[in-house]
């Protein structure tokens, strides 16, 4: 029996996006409403902040969000005014499109809702925080989590009197009509040339990559200083490296951040050989690496991770959050561990030391292994594959519109 099939119509669903920008998240959003509306079950619309998106249902126009801390004053009261203006915006959308549920993508979707009769559901696409969690999730009869460090985390914060709502549907992507990639864990489709004044000899070279937005937590910063570790290595081909950070300060907010980065490579000399890429897709620069690197131990799921499994890219990534639970150590990726004990030492210099050496060794095995590099990437694109789908996603969250307008 299909969803619809319990009523005389199709259950009404709007989707809510206040974000201005298109990052991982809203990604996401795009791809499940597109498989959504593929199966016809559901009478879908989609009110968004992003101008540029064409999804095959009704889209309504509303403001931006961005939440800010109360610490950040200004930041703060410009964050509670967007919120009057897409509330307002939002309740037009509601009183026109009548619908039976309101898919929230992320928390200042929820903060973003006027008081409907609609059934909420909370896409929980970041780190929970209290006491903002708690109060969405009262407001909300389905709260979905996108790993499972999301999923503890939300049991964490909320009260246990909520717990009931929470559900784990994990996070995909959509693989499209094609191969996204050879899975022999090289150089994909890509001509070997970035066109951006990089002086190694990429094409016979190695390149080692990250894909991320310009934001601290990210953590270019050890990727940067494992390339100055990692200065003089070659591979088991005796090729040298180009060091690859493709992104964008997606608003405008980390110039300092990125400053520090750029004068750190030029102060250790390397210069030439870091390539930075800007308004590049994700699978275009995949298909030019031979190892991607993710070395933050705050991502909520890892959607990259995912995109160069599929890609056959091997990954190198922390073994905390949720690339430690997307990958398997030696399995579908190589990890290096957490470390929490020098989190807590009060010499951040030597904390770095530590996390530097860690990533920068596992680098160097996953290079001067080639064969276990191959095998990786061939069984990380099986499990992407079977497990990381987006009509994976369709299916867990599917049942969970039916079971909300029958509570």
């Amino acid at each position: 029996m299909s969803p619809a099939s319990s009523s005389s119509r199709a259950i009404r669903v709007l989707f809510v996006d206040v974000s201005s920008k298109r990052g991982g998240a809203e990604a996401s959003l795009d791809e499940l409403l597109a498989a959504l509306a593929a199966r016809g079950a559901f009478s879908l619309a989609l009110a968004t902040a992003r101008g540029e998106i064409t999804p095959d249902c009704p889209v309504f126009p509303i403001p931006s969000v961005r939440l800010h801390r109360p610490s950040r004053l200004f930041a703060f009261l410009r964050s509670v005014a967007a919120l009057i203006r897409a509330r307002r915006a939002l309740a037009h959308v509601i009183r026109d499109f009548r619908p039976d549920i309101v898919h929230a993508n992320g928390l200042a979707a929820v903060f973003a809702l006027p008081r409907t009769r609609a059934r909420i559901l909370w896409h929980v696409r970041d780190w929970p925080r209290p006491p903002y969690a708690a109060l969405a999730a009262r407001r909300c009869e389905t709260v979905v989590a996108i790993s499972h460090p999301v999923e503890e985390a939300l049991r964490r914060v909320l009260p246990v009197s909520l717990h009931s709502r929470i559900s784990l549907v994990e996070n995909g992507i959509d693989f499209g009509n094609g191969e996204r990639g050879t899975g022999n864990g090289k150089r994909g489709t890509g001509n070997g040339e970035w066109g951006t004044g990089c002086q190694t000899d990429h094409a016979n070279g190695v390149s080692v990559g990250m894909i991320a937005h310009l934001v601290p937590w990210k953590r270019h910063d050890l990727f940067v200083e494992a390339a100055i570790l990692l200065r003089d290595f070659r591979d088991a081909e005796n090729r040298p490296i180009t060091w690859v950070i493709a992104g964008s300060d997606l608003f405008g907010e980390h110039a300092d951040y990125v400053a520090a980065l750029r004068k750190r490579i030029a102060a250790a000399g390397l210069a030439e050989r870091f390539v930075w890429l800007e308004g590049r897709n994700a699978a275009e620069i995949l298909s030019d690496l031979d190892l991607l690197v993710h070395p933050t131990d705050q991502e909520p799921f890892g959607r990259v991770i995912c995109e160069a499994m599929a890609a056959g890219v091997p990954v190198v990534a922390c073994d905390a959050a949720g690339p430690g639970s997307i990958l398997e150590d030696g399995q579908t990726g190589f990890l290096f561990p957490r470390q929490v004990e020098s989190r807590k030492s009060k010499v951040k210099g030597q904390r770095m030391k530590v996390e530097v050496a860690a990533l920068a060794e596992c680098i160097r095995f996953a290079l001067t292994h080639p064969n276990e590099r191959t095998a990786v990437a061939k069984a990380a694109q099986a499990v992407v594959r079977d497990r990381y789908t987006i009509g994976r996603v369709a299916d867990g969250i599917a049942p969970l519109y039916t079971v909300t307008t029958n509570e």
